[in-house]
């Protein structure tokens, strides 16, 4: 067998010698149709021996182990001409791939060639936006159904080795499967290093294709294509990139290489991907200060993004872009990585396109700090009208402030409307999240900020802060009105937790001086019970210096645990006002503890439905201490009765009597019935009719429970049990 493949060997390479024609790559193929000749003409004389012997396959191997040194000799000599012009390379290698099929199909038996039924890549530069939208999404479907295939293919094949073994053909079909394993890349595997040329033009061509895309996206405004809804909608450029990209995949996967070209060719792949994620990057609306996102604190304007109605749809279409863009490129590498050659080295590194979707998950993100900063540039405006307001001059408050209504009209009528559409679930989910956290602790902040606010000017901003908490929490149902869980997500905890500090800050700014410091104490979330948010509410409140730092004194000194005697927890008076005498009744109005005249009729009194140890004669009980003990008896019932107001007050502030049904007069108190400002004109008391009582249930238990807990605590200072 040797001595017949060296004698016909021997002619080969003297018809193709290394010099002339010969010597071209461009003339290569002719070896391959000459040794294809050859097996025709001397097919008789072949047929003498055994069958066994594969004296055919024989010879073919050695023509391929002969060609393939031949290949490396030409593409040493000829390296600068392949660098210059890879086009004969490509020929070769394609007339190379095709003869090593054929000979794997001749010697190998049936299922050596492979099924190649993707032909439709002709013109894809040239098709309309929707039809290569249309190709792409018939791509992925055909991916998912060919891994199927694979899968009943493996299955197929098990069956049939058992079917082979049953019946004695095994070694005919191991010796046909050897054959198509020995002309697999029997001599194209010579090509590999060479085509690194032809993977660098592909390259060159794919950036240039999306630089020519870029442009055309640019004249469009980015814009989706004409037909297509202006917002969420993706962008043509990704459709066309991603098309010519499989384009590539292809002709590569058929025409030239599975093995290390293969592979290079998706880095090529990811670097043109990397490169579409920076032109969308680069697209995005900028900060005052060049970014795309800011920090905390948000002061100032340079965090501010200038977004119209118009860069807001083509932010969404580049979100849209992006999460498209994040799911292709996923399947482009489960694509990869199913046609690379099996024990490829590389494979795995080149089929990890991770980095290029976290590069459009990045995108994704940008885009909604994007229009995080822009709405909230729009609230900015709002909040500036906020400072601008008079506090201390506003005499009859009532609806909502103006800039109240502005933001009414941002977030609803022009906000709720377009997002809602065009962000799917989870993104609008992120992006209130996002909003509610930049918006909330600023306009917080703005409270800080304002001058002098009267008392009317407190019930104002108690109306405006809660009209925007309110706001905030509608903002996700108007958009998304069909998600059943709008109320359970997190943006909606998060807004009634924070919001519901900023109304108890305005609560504790309508607090008298002598109970701003329990009133702050009892209100404030614990971030903010600080010696300087208690200083900038006492600006806000246009306190004294002096006044100032002895509402200072009395906290540092609350806070600090003070605990030496009823002396220290005598409430605190400033200077200048009424202060409690030993007298009880002298020193409470009748009015604040709940109507009473005398203390008989209030907590002194035996009879009273205080608990026994607050109002009981005992030895044990203050009221005993109010007729028989000396001035810590007095200033320990003072105590008490501050408490009980204080507690009054801050239940009363979790209710609100509906205003339609009360009466035109005013000087009597609804919880008392007295006066006409707590009847309606039929002579009804307000609080007992349909609506007359609105109440949040759970402030109000929590009201009560700390209330509750401070009296009890308070009951325990003269020695009394529980």
């Amino acid at each position: 067998m040797d001595w017949l493949c060296e004698r016909e060997m021997t002619v080969y390479q003297t018809i193709f010698s290394m010099s002339g024609d010969a010597a071209k790559l461009d003339r290569f193929e002719r070896r391959f149709a000459w040794f294809k000749q050859r097996l025709e003409e001397r097919k008789e004389v072949w047929g003498v021996f055994p069958a066994s012997w594969r004296v055919p396959q024989t010879l073919c191997l050695t023509f391929c182990k002969i060609t393939k040194a031949a290949v490396k000799r030409l593409l040493s000599d000829s390296e600068e001409v392949v660098r210059e012009d890879v086009g004969p390379l490509i020929k070769t290698v394609v007339a190379t791939n095709k003869f090593e099929k054929e000979m794997a199909a001749l010697f190998g038996g049936p299922g050596a060639a492979r099924d190649d039924d993707d032909d439709d890549l002709q013109d894809i530069d040239n098709l309309p936006a929707s039809e290569a939208r249309r190709r792409l999404e018939a791509f992925r479907k055909k991916q998912q159904a060919a891994a199927a295939a694979a899968q009943q293919q493996a299955a197929d094949a098990a069956a049939g080795s058992a079917t082979a073994a049953a019946t004695g053909s095994t070694a005919e079909a191991a010796a046909n499967a050897a054959a198509r394993v020995a002309f697999e890349g029997a001599i194209s595997e010579a090509f590999e290093d060479a085509l690194k040329y032809y993977v660098a033009e592909e390259q060159k061509e794919l950036l240039k294709h999306l630089e020519q895309l870029i442009k055309e996206e640019g004249q469009r405004g980015w814009k989706p294509p004409e037909g297509e809804d202006t917002l969420g909608c993706v962008l043509g450029s990704a459709n066309q990139l991603f098309l010519k990209i499989r384009a590539s995949l292809q002709r590569c996967v058929k025409l030239v290489s599975r093995g290390i070209t293969l592979a290079r060719l998706a880095g090529a792949f990811k670097r043109v991907l990397s490169a579409y994620a920076g032109e969308l990057l680069k697209r995005l609306p900028k900060t005052a200060a060049g970014g795309t996102s800011s920090q905390p604190p948000y002061s100032g304007t340079d965090w501010h993004v200038r977004l119209p109605e118009e860069e807001e749809a083509v932010l969404t279409c580049i979100l849209a872009t992006a999460e498209y863009c994040r799911e292709t490129t996923e399947g482009l590498g489960r694509q990869i990585a199913k046609e690379l050659k099996p024990g490829l080295a590389v494979a795995a590194a080149a089929a990890d396109l991770t980095d290029e979707e976290s590069a459009f998950t990045g995108v994704a993100s940008q885009c909604l700090s994007v229009l995080v900063l822009g709405i909230n540039t729009r609230l900015d405006a709002c909040l500036q009208d906020m400072l601008r307001v008079r506090w201390d001059s506003i005499e009859s408050p009532g609806d909502d402030s103006p800039y109240v209504t502005a933001m009414r009209r941002i977030l609803l009528a022009e906000v709720a409307s377009r997002l809602g559409a065009a962000l799917d679930r989870s993104q609008f989910g992120f992006f209130c999240d996002k909003m509610g956290r930049m918006f909330v602790p600023r306009f917080i902040e703005t409270i800080y900020k304002l001058r002098k606010v009267s008392e009317k000017g407190t019930l104002q901003l108690s109306i405006d802060a809660d009209s925007v908490r309110r706001l905030l929490l509608e903002f996700p149902k108007a958009a998304r009105p069909l998600d059943d869980d709008a109320d359970n997500h997190p943006y909606a905890h998060y807004v009634e937790r924070e919001m519901g500090g900023a109304v108890n800050l305005v609560k504790v700014l309508q607090a008298k001086p002598e109970n701003l410091v329990d009133t702050f104490i009892l209100l404030m979330p614990a971030n903010a019970k600080t010696v300087t948010d208690l200083a900038r509410i006492c600006e806000l409140k246009g306190f004294t210096k002096k006044l100032q730092s002895e509402l200072i004194g009395q906290y540092s000194r609350k806070v600090g645990g003070t605990t030496g005697g009823p002396a220290e927890a005598a409430p605190f008076y400033p200077s200048g006002s009424t202060s409690i005498s030993s007298n009880p009744a002298s020193s409470v109005p009748a009015s604040r503890l709940g109507g009473a005249a005398s203390p008989a009729a209030g907590l002194g009194s035996s009879s009273s439905s205080v608990p026994v140890g607050f109002g009981s004669g005992g030895p044990g009980g203050l009221g005993g201490m109010g007729s028989s003990g000396g001035p810590s008896a007095a200033s320990n019932l003072s105590a008490l009765k501050m408490s009980v107001n204080t507690f009054t007050r801050e239940l009363a502030s979790s209710m609100s009597i509906s205003r339609g049904n009360t009466g035109d007069g005013g000087g009597g108190s609804p919880m008392h019935g007295g006066g006409s400002g707590g009847s309606s004109r039929d002579g009804k008391a307000t609080l007992f009719k349909p609506g007359g009582l609105n109440f949040n249930m759970q402030q109000t238990a929590a009201r009560t429970r700390e209330g509750l807990a401070k009296l009890a605590n308070l009951g325990k200072l003269g020695g009394g049990s529980d």
